[in-house]
């Protein structure tokens, strides 16, 4: 897959932002995340806030984004918009990730990609999750938290993440069938995990 996109998907605290970046280097391809809301913005002619509140504009997506990049177990607070405007900017974004996906040699680690990109050829699609110990462990030791707050971290996460694909794509439950990969980092190293979609995706 020489000119293609490979979409992640990840649970908080599973290490998939690590992988995607491994596999990005790997495969000599961008690496987007929060930057689509930028890009939606501009094509919209709004602001880069304007478009941020629409996937946060309740309090399920607050974590979503903030974990974009880094999972840093800070929380974000952002005003309501109106439902009108708010389908019309989902649309917006959605209709940004497909066109990031067609410009190719992409990984895409942001809103739901596997989603709007689950028809277009020459896309990979990887979710990467953990179990929620483990989970738990590595949000203590990233954003020095007792583990009482990291279990509420991770559950809250579970829950908006949950929420974000109701609200957006109308799913009302994620199933491992809306991805090519599914990656357990229990017991395997970020390095190898990489490697696995590596190897996928050059198969492709």
């Amino acid at each position: 897959m020489d000119n293609g996109a490979i979409c992640f998907s990840r649970s908080m605290s599973s290490g998939g932002e690590e992988i995607a970046s491994i596999v990005a280097e790997k495969m000599s391809y961008r690496y987007v995340d929060d930057n689509i809301i930028t890009i939606a913005a501009e094509k919209g002619g709004v602001t880069p806030e304007t478009i941020g509140k629409v996937e946060r504009s309740s309090e399920m997506i607050n974590r979503i984004l903030g974990y974009m990049s880094h999972d840093t177990g800070r929380s974000n607070h952002f005003t309501s918009i109106r439902m009108g405007q708010s389908e019309e900017y989902r649309q917006l974004i959605q209709e940004v990730v497909v066109e990031t996906a067609k410009s190719g040699k992409v990984v895409i680690v942001a809103h739901g990609a596997a989603i709007p990109l689950a028809d277009m050829a020459r896309v990979l699609r990887v979710f990467v999750t953990a179990s929620q110990s483990n989970r738990t462990k590595r949000h203590m030791s990233t954003s020095n938290v007792d583990e009482q707050k990291a279990r509420e971290d991770i559950a809250a996460s579970d829950r908006q993440r949950a929420e974000y694909f109701r609200n957006f794509y109308d799913i009302n439950l994620e199933l491992p069938t809306h991805y090519d990969i599914v990656l357990n980092t229990d017991h395997i190293t970020p390095s190898v995990a990489a490697d696995v979609v590596v190897s996928a995706a050059r198969g492709m």
